[in-house]
């Protein structure tokens, strides 16, 4: 057997000799699916080892924060180191750990001398994991990607999507009211818990009060929350849990994402809520916008609503 790699690619060329053509191209492959096997469970160790060892580290700070006063700068500046930590820890779990895959069906040799040839495409890992890791951990205070928002199409909405284009209302009212309708959300909340909404919207347009208003100009019972007000790593851990929603129950409540410095965390409370809105201006950044959509998409959730907001 004998691996190669070709110049300037992310590719394994696994070449395997057998006493049989079939043989050659059974043992190719079998060498090809026990390596992205074993590298994908590696990768995966060595995230869930990260996350392990940032939650420790999180919860000995929140301890060591327990013992100064409320107001102490020590304990901010440890709840802030905390916070930062609660971000990367949910970050990791968006970390893309797939060994990569097999490019194509064996070359069946066709002579005793030639060998089954096997195209094997790791570029998902091909850095390695320490690289990985940190390409993964994107946020939203990075340079911003070139590329304005000229048309919904911009923001990565599939054929079928709901997308509601208010560049041209007259107001920002008009738009939500319209969104409102859109979402076609029941007129009354469970009374055994609430319907919620996940609203991400460009910072500045207030896109989580706007369709909130909204919703309480239909008459339904509206709760805002801004998860920007809450620490990342109680986002990342869970919020809202099981038990805060049983407080909410009877109510629509619309998690405002929008000030959240991490695109990660907005996708981790994607996986939590019932519906989620995203809502971007024209002069918004489209590259950032769509990797948003993706986050969301990778960890199987659907956008409800797209809406395109005129210049900030």
């Amino acid at each position: 057997m004998s691996v190669t790699n070709p110049p300037d690619t992310a590719v394994l060329d696994i070449a395997y000799t057998a006493s049989t053509p079939r043989a050659a191209a059974a043992g190719s492959r079998a060498v090809a699916e026990a390596f992205l096997t074993v590298r994908g469970e590696a990768a995966a160790t060595t995230v869930q080892e990260l996350q392990e060892a940032t939650w420790d580290r999180i919860d000995m700070l929140e301890d060591s924060a327990d013992r100064y006063p409320k107001d102490s700068p020590a304990r901010e500046s440890i709840l802030t180191e905390a916070k930062t930590l609660g971000t990367r820890a949910a970050e990791l779990a968006t970390v893309d750990t797939s060994p990569g895959r097999v490019l194509g069906a064996p070359a069946t040799p066709s002579a005793p001398s030639s060998l089954g040839v096997l195209p094997l495409g790791v570029a998902g890992l091909a850095l390695g994991l320490l690289v990985a890791v940190p390409v993964a951990l994107t946020r939203r205070d990075r340079a911003p990607d070139p590329g304005v928002i000229a048309s919904p199409q911009d923001l990565g909405t599939g054929q079928g999507s709901a997308v509601l284009d208010g560049t041209a209302d007259a107001s920002p009212e008009d738009t939500w009211d319209v969104a409102a309708l859109m979402l076609d959300l029941p007129a009354t909340a469970p009374a055994d818990g609430p319907v919620t909404l996940l609203v991400d919207g460009s910072v500045g347009t207030q896109s989580g009060e706007g369709l909130a208003e909204a919703l309480r100009r239909r008459g339904l019972p509206v709760r805002h929350v801004d998860a920007s007000a809450l620490l990342e790593s109680k986002i990342a851990r869970g919020w809202p849990t099981d038990r805060k929603k049983a407080t909410w129950a009877g109510e629509l409540v619309v998690v405002d994402s929008s000030a959240l410095a991490s695109d990660a965390l907005v996708a981790t409370l994607g996986t939590r809520v019932d519906h989620v809105v995203l809502a971007r201006s024209v002069d918004d950044d489209a590259v950032a916008a769509r990797r948003v959509r993706s986050l969301l998409a990778v960890q199987g959730v659907d956008v409800a609503l797209t809406v395109l907001l005129p210049r900030r």
